[in-house]
């Protein structure tokens, strides 16, 4: 990874946290460039466009995660007898709980 690769992923981590303890709307643009070590305003312009593209990176990440531990957790369903019903709606639900 290089260095706008971790530019883009502090700038992701930082809008995470942001826009979860503002709204994505009232998140400040420059306040999360601060919190990612960035000096340049212009860095979330530079790396997704707009304040929707860092949106869209963010559910992204998260997406995978999802996608991710869904895909865990439907094994182990699958693993179990046909009628334990408990452990596909565990598989479907959990991962979202927990994000």
């Amino acid at each position: 990874m290089g260095p706008a690769d971790d530019t883009r992923q502090r700038l992701v981590e930082a809008a995470t946290r942001g826009f979860a303890e503002d709204g994505v709307h009232t998140a400040s643009l420059l306040e999360i460039t601060r919190q990612a070590g960035q000096r340049n305003r212009g860095a979330v312009h530079y790396h997704f466009g707009s304040r929707t593209g860092m949106l869209v990176a963010v559910l992204e990440q998260h997406l995978d995660l999802l996608a991710t531990r869904e895909r865990e957790l439907l094994a182990i369903a699958q693993a179990q007898p046909a009628e334990d019903l408990v452990s596909v709606v565990r598989a479907l639900v959990l991962p979202a709980v927990e994000l």
